[in-house]
């Protein structure tokens, strides 16, 4: 429908702001019919109707990468960014499409500015690692590798990075005031964060140290010994075998298992079987990680018989 030029900009605004709405709509429920041309089509007419449209960028990306157009992909993803330039799932999606089209500098530098800006998500170490490997750097790329199967794993923290910056700096005010002797206000930081992260440790030890200069003797108890537990947990949570997946072209999680001796039985059997599986096409080996707290060490590992006969290996496993 074209805008009525008679009507208040305010009038024309909105009814612009209606279409693109209903444009990125039609061009999901399109995405989820999979008519990926009709709906390239529709996220197209959002664009123009609105060039600062995250959502109908985010669609054009998605679409392109979906039907092979990779680099009309990346040039969607660089609209997103112009649009938010603290965007780390932009960075990250337009790191992957550079390492596709085999322009890993321009890879490897969109992953880095994607981990600076939260280095909690896994994918770009794993694009990184991939760059760094094509690039000849092996230990570079091992160790982006273990960290990226890490944080897949790990059940790290992964709120909002506004909501990480607010709790930093209110750790921060915390212990300032601990610093100084204003113990109260030291509890009332303390206890702001502990509103938002119950499990928050280094906050929960804080505020039982300022209960102490004050004299508060059970309730810094009480939160000394819920910080033990919660490091205690945490620590067993960081722990497990971890079965991955490697092709021709990358490496990622298939299963975790429990840290016990059944559990690394089973993930070995897991590892074994899977390279059986003839669904995975490009199978080079699966591998068995041990996981203890931040280390992550590789035990086994078994060869395809594809990747044996090319490198004329011998044995099997790692071991």
């Amino acid at each position: 429908m074209p805008l009525d030029l008679s009507q208040p900009e305010e009038t024309q605004n909105n009814d612009t702001h209606a279409q693109t709405l209903e444009l990125c709509e039609s061009a999901r429920q399109l995405l989820r019919e999979s008519l990926y041309d009709d709906a390239m089509i529709a996220a197209s007419r959002a664009v123009k109707l609105n060039l600062n449209c995250l959502a109908a960028y985010q669609l054009q990306a998605d679409l392109s990468t979906i039907c092979g157009n990779i680099p009309a992909g990346i040039a969607a993803l660089t609209e997103i960014i112009r649009l938010d330039p603290e965007c780390a799932e932009a960075y990250d999606k337009r790191g992957l499409s550079y390492s596709r089209i085999g322009q890993f500098e321009r890879a490897i530098l969109d992953c880095n500015k994607a981990i600076s800006l939260d280095s909690l998500l896994p994918n770009p170490y794993q694009t990184r690692a991939y760059c760094l490997f094509k690039l000849g750097k092996d230990n570079e790329s091992n160790a982006d590798v273990k960290r990226s199967l890490l944080l897949s794993t790990t059940p790290e923290k992964t709120d909002e990075r506004d909501n990480r910056d607010r709790l930093a700096q209110l750790l921060d005010r915390a212990d300032s005031f601990l610093e100084s002797g204003r113990s109260e206000d030291a509890i009332q930081a303390a206890s702001a964060i502990l509103l938002d992260e119950p499990d928050h440790i280094k906050a929960r030890r804080l505020r039982a140290t300022a209960y102490q200069h004050q004299g508060r003797f059970e309730e810094a108890s009480t939160d000394l010994m819920e910080a033990l537990r919660l490091q205690d947990e945490h620590h067993l949570t960081g722990r497990g075998y971890l079965v991955s997946i490697e092709d021709e072209e990358k490496e990622w999680v298939h299963a975790l298992f429990p840290h016990s001796e059944l559990g690394e039985i089973d993930a070995i059997d897991c590892a074994d079987s899977l390279i059986q599986d003839t669904s995975f096409v490009n199978l080079v080996r699966t591998k068995v990680y041990e996981i203890t707290g931040d280390e992550i060490e590789l035990l086994d590992w078994v060869w395809s018989e594809a990747a044996k006969k090319k490198d004329g290996l011998c044995s099997t496993t790692g071991n």
